[in-house]
């Protein structure tokens, strides 16, 4: 959608840093951030790096059990095997990590 319209609103100092702050937290430009708080939509939030590589790892750990689903359904019982035992050894290797970073 082409976006042609503008809106013009008075902000103090404070204001403006706030919001540019709060925009900023989202990963969004600030109309974007204004237009959708306006609009009542759910704002998304930037994820830090910490929370990234902890998304990075369960989205491969939802691949693995995905595949091992679909190793079940076809009854590949060996190949299955093979890749609990793939997923069984780098949970471990991170619950290690947990335990050597605390």
């Amino acid at each position: 959608m082409n976006k042609t319209k503008r809106i013009e609103i008075r902000l103090t100092l404070l204001e403006e840093k706030l919001l540019k702050v709060k925009a900023k937290e989202t990963g969004l430009p600030v109309s974007s951030y204004v237009r959708n708080c306006a609009l009542g939509k759910k704002l998304p939030k930037q994820l830090n790096e910490s929370e990234l590589e902890t998304y990075r790892e369960l989205k491969k750990f939802y691949n693995n059990f995905s595949s091992i689903s679909n190793l079940l359904k076809k009854g590949d019982y060996g190949n299955m095997l093979s890749e609990i035992s793939l997923v069984q050894q780098e949970i471990l290797l991170h619950l290690q990590k947990i335990r050597h970073d605390k």
